[in-house]
């Protein structure tokens, strides 16, 4: 794997960290919902179910949970792994911008705005920033 792959996975995991996040909140609002009988419906099968109708949303919701635990986990491995890697470049504004682009998924602007570098300098910190970094993967894998 490429260190352009693993940052995009990265970036990738704490997406979906936030969509399974925002699944679960509404899992857990349908689950705390009663919803009244329904007369307008055919009645296709004879079997009633007996399952109250919100118990279907607290399995869903802990199934959600249960894949979120574990992109948690892989998130933590990944952003440990390009830490100990930032950690060696020497240059401290390279590490800066990669540290806010890449651990603590930042945008470009929110970065530049608080290392109080224009947009241009933080590409170019970025840029050179990736080379560093680059060559650390390389030793390393």
């Amino acid at each position: 794997m490429t260190l352009k792959e693993k940052l995009s996975e990265l970036k990738m995991l704490n997406n979906k960290i936030y969509k399974h996040k925002d699944l679960i909140s509404y899992f857990e609002k349908k689950s705390n919902s009663i919803t009244g009988c329904n007369y307008d419906k055919e009645v296709v099968d004879g079997t009633k179910s007996l399952e109250a109708p919100f118990i279907k949303w607290i399995y869903r919701k802990i199934d959600v949970e249960k894949i979120l635990e574990e992109d948690i986990q892989r998130l933590k491995i990944g952003i440990k792994e390009i830490n100990s890697l930032i950690e060696k470049i020497e240059n401290y504004d390279y590490k800066n911008v990669l540290i806010s682009r890449y651990l603590l998924f930042m945008t470009f602007d929110e970065i530049s705005s608080i290392i109080h570098y224009s947009a241009s300098s933080v590409f170019r910190f970025h840029r050179e920033g990736l080379i560093e970094l680059e060559k650390e993967y390389k030793k390393k894998y």
